[in-house]
């Protein structure tokens, strides 16, 4: 059944893709969403507490029946309201069985037990009511009329819930964002290698003191030292941090040769918004690299000429022996690179049409998303992968969900980064707001 529910994603996003529509629609949205195996876990999880203590205590009244979900469901991590529901629904099909148990079986057992534990329902008044067929023809309606409300109604309410309210507000607060990390850890062995930090600038030391030992160690065997690195608000940290070593502790870039992961398309590099630009202001014209050194796709590159330049690209990469350490950020859409929703594990660098949540996040820095381009060139999902070394950097609550998503969901083509999960020598380094979702 799930294999069903991912292709039906991912068919979804493949028709997108093919007839150039840039913005998910709504119904599209809700298919990705109501399909999706981290969804629906929590709450088969929770039907099932809520039908157990249905069945094992039918005994109870019911609102204890109810309670006893509820601190069951809290405990095991599960949608508190769907649990109550389920054993709600659950308890009139058990009273007909625990009935008809008496019924048969109950004056047997109290011939030779003496046991009075099921002397609670009145058997002279009930069981004659379901002997009329119109009355139990009801029941099994009222029964079903319920099921169904639970899930057609019930469900969607509880969905949008815990969609909407702030997850601190419904999270489990005994448990410490060490603790999250550690369970996660341990239970997703074959998941990505994620490492929390207090804050992000601890994350970007640690991060600048693997590079600068990548660096000093190439350059001892006379190596050339080839990064892979990103524009955007997330790694400017990191770049303060490789400055602050360059400036401080005699860090040479003298030997190092960087790949930028993208450009917009139809930028020039004096535009105040192109990455050749920022990554100038950030990091370069605070280094001691050579010019030559410094490679980015071309945004001013013509519709032909595009197949040909992407394939250029990828060949320096090559002549210069793959990339040593690549550096990533990640988009509220789970793309790494501009690799949108639909890029395949394989993709090369190309051109790409730009996301509508792409474009609405840099529209401040551009004067508004009428500015932003519609088109940009970047390395594809194939090319980050073939990196010896790739760290992933994310930093604030607005990237809890898709960071939690790309580490613990399912690999896909609609969350490029997912595709972390399947290299060799990945990593997530993330601060604890980033980290806030994990499961």
């Amino acid at each position: 059944m799930q294999r069903f529910y991912s292709k039906l994603v991912r068919r979804s996003y493949r028709t997108l893709r093919h007839r150039r529509i840039r913005k998910v629609s709504w119904l599209n949205r809700i298919v990705i969403k109501f399909f999706n195996r981290d969804m629906w876990r929590p709450c088969v999880r929770s039907v099932s507490i809520g039908l157990s203590i249905g069945l094992f205590c039918a005994m109870l009244p019911i609102p204890f029946q109810m309670l006893l979900a509820a601190i069951f469901c809290f405990i095991g991590r599960g949608n508190i309201p769907i649990a109550v529901a389920a054993c709600w629904v659950s308890n009139p099909i058990t009273q007909v069985f625990l009935m008809l148990f008496q019924q048969r079986v109950g004056a047997k057992i109290r011939g030779f037990l003496d046991f009075h534990w099921l002397d609670f329902i009145d058997i002279q008044r009930v069981i004659p009511y379901f002997n009329e067929p119109v009355n139990l023809a009801n029941f099994a309606v009222g029964v079903a009329t319920t099921a169904i409300f639970c899930g057609i109604i019930a469900y969607p309410l509880v969905f949008c819930f815990y969609a909407l309210v702030p997850k601190k507000y419904i999270s489990n607060p005994v448990i410490s964002k060490k603790q999250i990390y550690e369970r996660n850890a341990t239970s997703n062995a074959g998941k990505i290698i994620t490492e929390i930090f207090e804050d992000s600038h601890t994350a970007v030391t640690k991060i600048a003191s693997e590079t600068a030992e990548l660096i000093r160690l190439n350059d001892s065997i006379g190596k050339p030292t080839i990064l892979g690195l990103a524009a955007g608000k997330t790694p400017i940290l990191f770049y303060r941090a490789l400055i602050h070593l360059h400036l401080h502790d005699d860090l040479s870039f003298q030997n190092v040769i960087t790949f930028n992961l993208d450009e917009y398309a139809g930028l020039d590099r004096e535009h105040p918004e192109s990455c050749w630009q920022f990554m100038h202001e950030n990091l370069f014209n605070h280094i001691d690299i050579r010019p030559e050194n410094i490679n980015l796709p071309s945004g001013m590159v013509s519709d032909i000429e595009m197949p040909a330049h992407c394939e250029q690209y990828e060949q320096d990469i090559k002549d210069a022996g793959g990339i040593d350490l690549q550096i990533l950020g990640i988009g509220r859409s789970g793309h790494i690179g501009f690799n949108e929703p639909g890029s395949s594990k394989d993709s090369l660098t190309r051109a790409i049409l730009l996301n509508t949540v792409t474009r609405e996040d840099a529209a401040q820095s551009f004067g508004g998303i009428q500015n932003v381009p519609t088109k940009a060139i970047t390395m594809g999902c194939g090319t980050i992968l073939a990196a010896r070394r790739i760290v992933l950097i994310a930093w604030g609550a607005g990237k809890a969900a898709i960071v939690n998503e790309a580490v613990n969901g399912t690999v896909n083509d609609i969350v490029s980064a997912s595709y972390l999960q399947e290299h060799p020598n990945a990593s997530f380094y993330i601060d604890v707001e980033a980290a806030s979702e994990l499961e």
